[in-house]
């Protein structure tokens, strides 16, 4: 997968997590109210909402020259979609970021590596639901 892919990934499984996080806040309430215990989870949940959000903006930002809007959307909106997996987009992708492009890479890929680990910790299954 090329780093132009894992960021559409990046964009597609935060959600998820949020989503995964929530549930399973509702499911320690019972053991909270027995326990008396204030958990940081809330406060978890709200830094990775904030997280996907300028993940989101900083995508946004760095597509904005090479692509039309309209396509953006369509990425945002399709983050597995084929316009991730274009060569050619992945090329005018190198070419703005210059030499900082292998820096990119090398954070995206270490994003998803987390993503993969939180993923399996949570247990979400590759069709995109808690298990």
């Amino acid at each position: 997968m090329s780093g132009f892919e894992v960021a559409g990934v990046v964009l597609a499984v935060l959600p998820l997590f949020i989503s995964a996080l929530e549930h399973y806040e509702n499911g320690l309430d019972p053991i909270r109210a027995f326990l008396e215990f204030d958990s940081e989870l809330p406060n978890q949940i709200r830094k990775l909402r904030d997280q996907h959000i300028i993940y989101n903006l900083t995508m946004r930002d760095l597509l904005k020259p090479i692509v039309d809007s309209e396509d953006i959307e369509e990425m945002i909106s399709n983050p597995g979609g084929a316009a991730w997996k274009d060569s050619g987009m992945q090329k005018m992708l190198e070419e703005r970021l210059g030499e900082s492009y292998q820096a990119y890479l090398d954070t995206i890929k270490r994003m998803e590596e987390i993503m993969k680990t939180i993923a399996k910790d949570l247990k979400i299954d590759q069709s995109d639901r808690v298990s």
